[in-house]
């Protein structure tokens, strides 16, 4: 009997090398929104820590200068966080757009992937129903052939 061939094999193959660079595209996406995400937990710790440091006093005298350049930090620090902020918005944005785009390529390979699902099942149909129909033909002949054997032979000779 055939053997079962897709033609559309080619296009099922293209269909899963999408999904797979969207999934990559996604896991590199999320990856960087996460170490987004630690430096700003990093950066919000050096800011209380920095703001302990400036709230605890360290002697008698209060020196002006290091307050004035722990200020500066400070404030270059929540600049840092606000930047970072911003960054994970447009990462967590880009997410969401991969995902849509993983998505319609997950659901386009699933498409391809049924129909030839479709496409086996009906030639294992067809292969059983040219199979029954061989068999039946063949039981047929089996049985013209003995059914013969069986018939009273006439004679011609009267």
């Amino acid at each position: 009997m055939t053997k079962f061939t897709f033609s559309l094999e080619p296009v099922l193959n293209y269909r899963i090398l999408v999904e797979e660079g969207e999934q990559q595209k996604l896991q590199t996406v999320d990856s960087a929104l996460q170490k987004a995400q630690r430096l700003k937990l990093q950066l919000l710790e050096e800011v209380a820590n920095t703001s302990r440091l400036i709230s605890t006093p360290q002697g008698s005298a209060i020196d002006i200068d290091s307050l004035k350049n722990l200020g500066a930090y400070l404030n270059r620090l929540q600049s840092e966080i606000v930047k970072s902020s911003n960054l994970i918005l447009k990462l967590e944005d880009d997410k969401r757009v991969q995902m849509d785009k993983l998505i319609h390529a997950r659901k386009s390979r699933e498409i391809v992937e049924k129909l030839k699902e479709k496409k086996s099942s009906l030639h294992e149909k067809e292969l059983q129903t040219l199979e029954q129909k061989l068999l039946d033909d063949a039981s047929a002949e089996r049985f013209l052939q003995s059914s013969e054997q069986f018939l009273p032979v006439q004679r011609s000779d009267r």
